[in-house]
């Protein structure tokens, strides 16, 4: 079935003790094997990419040809790329995400980018977004928030809004500052779906022995001091048995994107070499103290994409166990029939609902 508005999945299930997992596939080859593992479990998946993934790195000279995103695809493509695999998993339910369209400053430039990304998502059919201004003050990142939010707002998709960015050496987001954040954004018109916060995550994979400190006792404080339930990054690396206790803090939508990316260089021989060996060279030509290796994944997209099939099913066949797995930790099985349970009573109801 097509793409899903996202703002009914979060209003279906925002009563429930499930997590829906949004995937940031930098790479489509773990696709299919995430919708297998999503239509067996009854389960809705979302797909999302970051502005970094889809949009500009915003990193000047990385890329010869250009600054372009660190996937080697742009919203229309990923849409179009998602919708093929789809094809083949008529009973999935899944819906786009535009996750992390940042602004770090307070400047036009980035500002107009990011208006530009949500314009290209729009028309790709993305129905959700995540909105992350929290490099700056929360007056400063209501205002911003409130602008970009607007076109969300007027098509009835779904929205996430990112209070305090996660690694920060600044330490938890409190729960006074979620409270004032959210009663800024009300009296200013906006009402998230989500809320993302500063528990202690991180984005990428935890080095050996580092300790996942994500603070689930803040987490539950925020979501029961905002009434807003709260969108976890930073999932990659987490034990399993910790993951289990996410839905109980409140959290409604769980990303997982390094995950896949580590599907993938573990399946396809020597290509987590190659990708090392492009990111150390860049890095000394662009004389940067660090580079992650995620950058490399534009520069090898078609020779991943013309891989032999074998090699493609093994990965697919990876990212459908790894699935499986995050989708019975995050409880989301049986949410794809709640959420069109509740599709057919808007329609019932003669609500717009019907019409996506």
């Amino acid at each position: 079935m097509p793409a899903v508005n996202g703002a009914y999945v979060w209003r279906a299930l925002k009563d429930t003790k499930a997590i829906i997992m949004a995937c940031n596939t930098r790479n489509p080859l773990p696709i299919p094997g995430i919708m297998r593992a999503a239509q067996e479990l009854d389960a809705v998946v979302a797909f999302e990419l970051s502005k970094r993934e889809i949009y500009l790195t915003n990193i000047e000279g990385l890329y010869p040809e250009g600054d372009h995103s660190l996937s080697g695809m742009d919203p229309k493509s990923y849409a179009e790329i998602v919708a093929r695999y789809a094809e083949n998993y008529p009973d999935v339910l899944y819906f786009l995400h535009g996750d992390h369209i940042q602004i770090k400053k307070v400047n036009c430039q980035q500002i107009y980018e990011a208006q530009d990304l949500i314009e290209l998502e729009l028309e790709a059919g993305f129905t959700s977004f995540g909105i992350d201004p929290s490099f700056v003050s929360i007056p400063e990142n209501v205002a911003i928030l409130t602008m970009l939010a607007r076109p969300i707002i007027e098509c009835g998709f779904g929205l996430e809004a990112e209070l305090g960015e996660i690694t920060t050496a600044k330490g938890y987001t409190t729960v006074e500052e979620a409270v004032e954040y959210i009663n800024r954004l009300k009296d200013a018109g906006i009402d998230p779906d989500l809320l993302v916060i500063n528990n202690g995550s991180k984005h990428g994979n935890y080095d050996p022995g580092e300790e996942v400190r994500i603070a689930t006792d803040r987490t539950k404080e925020v979501y029961e001091a905002t009434g807003k339930r709260i969108a976890q990054h930073g999932i990659t690396g987490t034990p399993m048995d910790q993951i289990a206790k996410f839905a109980e803090v409140g959290v409604l939508k769980g990303n997982v994107g390094t995950e896949w990316q580590n599907v993938l260089l573990a399946n396809v021989p020597g290509l987590e070499d190659k990708y090392k060996k492009w990111t150390e060279e860049r890095r000394k030509a662009l004389g940067l103290e660090k580079l992650g290796i995620e950058y490399a994944n534009a520069p090898f997209l078609e020779e991943t994409l013309n891989l032999p099939d074998e090699i493609k099913a093994k990965v697919a066949d990876d990212a459908y166990l790894r699935a499986k797995g995050f989708l019975s930790a995050f409880r989301s099985q049986g949410t794809a029939s709640i959420v069109k349970d509740y599709l057919a009573q808007c329609c019932c109801d003669d609500s717009c609902c019907c019409e996506e």
